[in-house]
């Protein structure tokens, strides 16, 4: 989804949580908090839409211009 600079990227569902930039020692909050209690932890969730937004579709333009070059 072309957000690989925010490594890594977690994604909670149902309701979609973000959250980026993770590191290894954040993950046991992560699960406690948010997959165990229900409640999204606020200093780790990427909540800006519009820079994801963004960000996805300057990753799919590169993306397509990589592959339409290679065709040629």
């Amino acid at each position: 989804m072309g957000l690989c600079d925010d490594r890594p990227v977690i994604i909670v569902y149902p309701e979609g949580t973000w959250y980026r930039k993770i590191q290894e020692e954040d993950v046991p909050e992560i699960v406690a908090s948010h997959l165990g209690a229900g409640k999204i932890v606020n200093r780790l969730a990427w909540a800006d839409l519009p820079a994801m937004k963004s960000q996805a579709i300057d990753h799919r333009n590169k993306y397509r211009a990589t592959l339409k070059s290679s065709l040629k």
